[in-house]
């Protein structure tokens, strides 16, 4: 995942997300609610994040969502919003 961290307050951003056997329906969840997501390739998604959801600080799960019978939800991965 990259970026891991921002700062509370930021600008909205593009999250990449790099993994396994993404498929084209996948879908990036940010504390369990979905995000736009683009399929780049079986081993890449970029997520929009929005400003809103950066503009506290604290720790979101971010995970993604691969419809069967490919996958189901991933394991979380920590995105970091400091101060």
């Amino acid at each position: 995942m990259q970026p891991n961290v921002a700062t509370a307050g930021g600008a909205a951003f593009t999250l990449l997300m790099f993994g396994e056997h993404f498929t084209k329906d996948a879908t990036v969840m940010w504390n369990n609610s979905p995000r736009a997501t683009t399929f780049v390739s079986p081993t890449q998604l970029d997520a929009q994040v929005l400003a809103s959801d950066i503009a506290n600080p604290g720790n979101v799960n971010v995970t993604v969502d691969t419809p069967p019978p490919c996958g189901g939800l991933s394991n979380a991965q920590v995105f970091s919003i400091l101060p």
